[in-house]
């Protein structure tokens, strides 16, 4: 039985934690954070790989076989890295600043009306 979690911690403080279960023997997987099942398939036995949505930001889980070992990936698909076990978000730093600079090129421009046009 393989288990496996990643915490995740974005910029507003919200804290996830993606846990896997795979059965060695049947290979039937379950992905889950906190206590809301995300994915469930059936005979997992080769590579795959599985997406879903922690609020703005997507991730990948990926399942791969090596030799007699499974390996787990996730993949913050927003910043094209792996998760470490333990790993903080830049995703919403990124879009205050984007609101920033669109809010400061906005006070230019109406300043800038106002002192050719008045």
């Amino acid at each position: 039985m393989a288990q496996e979690f990643w915490t995740y911690s974005n910029n507003d403080g919200h804290e996830f934690t993606v846990s896997i279960y795979h059965g060695e023997n049947s290979g039937h997987l379950v992905i889950y954070c906190g206590e809301e099942i995300l994915k469930i398939d059936f005979n997992v036995t080769t590579d795959k790989n599985y997406t879903f949505m922690l609020q703005e930001e997507l991730f990948e889980l990926q399942i791969k076989f090596q030799e007699d070992k499974t390996r787990y990936f996730l993949i913050n698909t927003n910043t094209n890295r792996p998760v470490k076990y333990i790993e903080r978000s830049k995703f919403p730093y990124t879009h205050h600043l984007t609101s920033i600079g669109i809010f400061i090129i906005t006070v230019v421009i109406i300043l800038a009306m106002v002192y050719f046009f008045i």
